[in-house]
């Protein structure tokens, strides 16, 4: 199964409420954007999202937490991609390519909305799975991700699943990013 846009409405807006459970929408960084059951919180460079790596790791992680899947979603979607009939998210799979992530990340919605894709497009998206466990929250407008966790395990498992590489505790990321 290769990787591809959402194509119907209902799903669409299905993604955006579970997204919803962990994260509010509405509110943007600095604010608080995490609902209170993400207790604990790395950080990452925006950069790395996009990288054969960092696929490889998220699946790792993902895995180590006993899951198989997790989305990708664009929370504030762009009218080209409404109007292409496809919507700014897609589900992956640990069996997924790095190949298929890069192409769907990488590519408009269709011909003529190029500029409309998230590797250069979208100024912030979500990553999360449906156990609501966990999420990355990724925003361009403060060149940083901050993944959030339910508990310290799951923040751990995601740190050695990234090999301590690219991931940085909050004193790391004051200093990297302020």
């Amino acid at each position: 199964k290769n990787m591809k846009f959402i194509e119907r409405r209902e799903m669409f807006e299905e993604t955006l409420a579970l997204a919803s459970n962990v994260i509010d929408l509405k509110a943007k960084l600095p604010d608080q954007v995490f609902r209170n059951e993400i207790q604990e919180f790395l950080f990452i460079d925006v950069d790395e999202v996009f990288t054969e790596e960092f696929y490889g790791r998220m699946n790792k992680f993902v895995g180590s937490v006993d899951e198989s899947t997790w989305y990708f979603l664009d929370p504030d979607p762009w009218k080209p991609f409404l109007d292409s009939g496809k919507y700014p998210a897609f589900e992956i799979t640990t069996n997924d390519l790095y190949e298929d992530y890069w192409q769907i990340v990488s590519q408009g919605p269709s011909k003529g909305t190029e500029y409309a894709f998230f590797y250069a497009g979208t100024s912030r998206f979500i990553l999360f799975s449906r156990s609501l466990r966990w999420c990355v929250l990724v925003d361009r407008n403060f060149e940083m991700g901050i993944a959030g966790f339910r508990n310290n395990d799951l923040a751990e498992r995601f740190r050695t699943a990234f090999g301590g590489e690219n991931v940085y505790n909050l004193e790391d990321a004051v200093d990297m990013f302020v």
